[in-house]
């Protein structure tokens, strides 16, 4: 794992565009990867001392202010702690933003205009985009919007079990692949699956992290499946659950090149599978180096 102190402002970016100042804040420098409390305190504090700077030399020179981040502020039940919303909004307060972006819980969230946490009309209106339809009050499937659930022999969805939501598309009828289909693409992967089923698991090496979220242990972890190259990945799960109380949680890493992220869930084992067998913890001039060499055409 590096443990380093983040370049918490490389992210961060602003510009002006028909009277509204919009302001990027980078979270993914500092809840995207694992760092002690003290660099992520630190680091905080140096967003929120560049933010301070541009509103006040942009001062006088926008109607409205915007600030937008990855990580949400808030989510339907509160506060969220990795959006920083207790750490953000004196600031917000005091520089007068008026609308507090973000996502990846891909759920809709509005709230009042806050002030001082309660509601003032005077205050920050935070939103968490975009609208997945299957978080909403009333859950509805629209059009060409599909749900996946994990169901029982009789066909009722398990409780506890994460339900996938599908996407919406455009003339999805009209979309093409770029090259044809091998004609033994089944056949290959057939014999991948047999094989991986007849392997016996092996652990290889199990490291442990220091991670930021107290009550849980993580291990960087390498398992020999039978092939040239292991599973690489993350395992977490919390200390001092009792036997059989947990739950698995698979989660894989589906493009880019880069680390598996950890994730911390109360009640769960969580393996967080790499794609390729990335080592995970690795400084950025080695991912650099995958995504130009042997993974050039993997992703993005």
């Amino acid at each position: 794992m590096t443990n380093r102190i983040c370049i918490c402002l490389a992210g961060t970016y602003w510009f002006l565009y028909g009277g509204v100042l919009f302001a990027g804040i980078d979270t993914l420098a500092i809840e995207g990867v694992e760092i002690d409390s003290a660099v992520r305190e630190t680091s905080r504090t140096r967003q929120r001392d560049w933010l301070e700077r541009v509103a006040k030399a942009q001062r006088g020179r926008h109607r409205f202010f915007v600030v937008f981040q990855h990580y949400p502020y808030l989510k339907k039940e509160g506060p969220c702690s990795y959006g920083g919303y207790e750490f953000w909004r004196g600031t917000f307060d005091a520089l007068g933003v008026d609308f507090a972006l973000s996502g990846d819980e891909h759920a809709y969230v509005r709230t009042h205009p806050l002030r001082g946490g309660k509601k003032d009309a005077a205050g920050t209106v935070y939103v968490v985009c975009p609208e997945i339809d299957s978080h909403m009050e009333e859950p509805r499937i629209a059009d060409g919007k599909g749900l996946v659930a994990a169901c029982d022999e009789n066909g009722s969805p398990i409780e506890g079990v994460y339900v996938f939501d599908g996407g919406a598309g455009a003339a999805i009828d009209e979309i093409t692949v770029g090259e044809k289909e091998p004609a033994d693409f089944d056949a290959f992967w057939a014999k991948q699956f047999d094989s991986l089923l007849e392997a016996e698991p092996k652990v290889i090496s199990s490291t442990p992290v220091l991670t930021a979220r107290e009550g849980f242990e993580v291990y960087d972890v390498r398992i020999n499946m039978g092939k040239e190259e292991p599973v690489s990945g993350y395992v977490s799960y919390p200390i001092g659950a009792e036997k059989g109380s947990l739950k698995i949680r698979a989660q894989f890493m589906g493009y880019g090149v880069g680390s598996a992220s950890i994730s911390c869930m109360d009640g769960y084992i969580v393996f967080a599978v790499n794609s390729h067998s990335i080592n995970n913890g690795e400084t950025d001039e080695y991912y650099a180096n995958l995504k130009s060499t042997s993974l050039a055409s993997y992703g993005f």
